[in-house]
């Protein structure tokens, strides 16, 4: 299979990037193939909802944005949690969510150095 690789920038994920960080966190639900997928109201679970729901105003936010000339095409962000709202891991290990738009994907952007 013949890879494509995009022109991308990262840089670090900015307060105006939530709303595509909600786009993201959409990308990054799983769904088996040949599945449908789920509908965007998913995001409103609190279970999905606390790893964007209010970006940055907790320490411990960080994310970095990936970019072609024109658009957001994915994110990698991490969040810390406390006791109340902790998810798979512990309160001292960050969480990571990842994504990137359906068509970016195998382009070899995940392969930059």
């Amino acid at each position: 299979m013949e890879v494509h690789t995009v022109n991308v920038k990262i840089r670090a994920l900015v307060e105006r990037d939530i709303p595509f960080l909600w786009d993201m966190l959409y990308e990054s639900v799983f769904v088996p193939e040949g599945e449908k997928p789920f509908p965007r109201t998913i995001l409103n679970e609190p279970s999905l909802s606390k790893y964007v729901e209010d970006w940055g105003k907790q320490g411990g936010d960080i994310g970095l944005i990936a970019e072609n000339e024109q658009q957001a095409i994915g994110a990698i962000w991490l969040r810390l949690f406390d006791e109340t709202q902790k998810g798979c891991g512990d309160t001292e290990t960050p969480e990571i969510g990842i994504a990137i738009l359906k068509e970016f994907r195998s382009k070899g952007i995940g392969h930059r150095h």
